[in-house]
């Protein structure tokens, strides 16, 4: 993830961005968003989508994800397979 900071600051300089939230906002955003997609895949461990996605503890990431999102991954994780299961019995 520190390669895409890099390569956003040198796309949009510090006057020149054009969100409405900072860098810093943008980009956890990004892995969040990043994040949800991760734990949607069932073989993904909740440790592995935190590294997937640039954390060096699973802690911090549970932490930052309960805090942004308002469920801890494993809750995500849970709605997401309920929500495939109910999508696959209507077919």
């Amino acid at each position: 993830m520190q390669y895409v900071a890099g390569d956003v600051r040198t796309l949009f300089p510090e006057k020149s961005w054009p969100f409405s939230c900072g860098l810093s906002d943008f980009l956890l955003d990004i892995r969040l968003i990043l994040a949800g997609n991760e734990l949607d895949r069932p073989l993904n461990s909740v440790a592995s989508v935190a590294e997937t996605v640039g954390y060096q503890s699973e802690a911090a990431f549970q932490r930052v994800f309960k805090k942004n999102m308002g469920i801890t991954p494993a809750q995500w994780r849970r709605a997401s397979a309920s929500k495939r299961t109910s999508r696959s019995s209507r077919t």
